[in-house]
């Protein structure tokens, strides 16, 4: 089952995120260096002006839904926690 981060993505004011600015968007779940160490791994459009980095949102919100999933609680069922693998 996968989490739906769609709500990321809608409350971001661009389509377009700086790659100092991915921790604001994923709520602290990736930082700058992680999508730098992985970029070319996960396929992403790199972009740039000036010395910003940046990406589409769409691509770190799929990112995002690709690489986490929801695991169970002990004895609770499904619950609202996640284990991304990053």
């Amino acid at each position: 089952m996968k989490i739906d981060f769609s709500a990321l993505e809608k409350k971001w004011p661009s389509t377009l995120v700086c790659r100092d600015s991915i921790g604001q968007l994923t709520g602290g779940l990736i930082q700058p260096g992680t999508i730098r160490n992985k970029e070319k791994e996960i396929g992403l459009t790199k972009m740039k002006h000036g010395k910003k980095v940046f990406y589409y949102v769409t691509e770190i919100i799929a990112y995002l839904r690709d690489s986490s999933e929801i695991v169970q609680g002990e004895g609770q069922g499904l619950d609202s926690k996640f284990e991304a693998k990053v």
